[in-house]
């Protein structure tokens, strides 16, 4: 499975997936997302500092060969990592924070 940021808003990250050989080109304009990452569905839109929200998320990308996930939060000035984005689901929490000490630190 690969993940295509579907559309990055002030809160929150909506994913596409797709099989493993997908292109960017096999999503298509008005197609809905599976998932959201940073909100713990698609109606809420509350940014915050804990494991699982973010503000401004500025980008998601997987690592293939770990099957890690990791997107950026530019409000936060962190990096979150998701265990497998193959098991991502609406709301998931970061199992790990970069730059910063710890989650709630912005």
């Amino acid at each position: 499975m690969k993940l295509f940021p579907h559309s990055v808003l002030a809160s929150v990250i909506l994913l596409t997936a797709a099989s493993s050989h997908a292109s960017n080109s096999d999503c298509i304009d008005g197609q809905s997302a599976d998932s959201v990452l940073g909100q713990a569905d698609f109606d809420s839109g509350v940014a915050g500092s804990v494991e699982y929200r973010v503000s401004l998320p500025g980008g998601i990308a997987a690592d293939q060969a770990s099957g890690k996930a990791f997107a950026s939060d530019l409000n936060n000035n962190r990096v979150l990592r998701y265990r497998s984005y193959e098991a991502l689901s609406n709301g998931a929490a970061a199992d790990l924070v970069l730059c910063q000490p710890d989650f709630a630190t912005v």
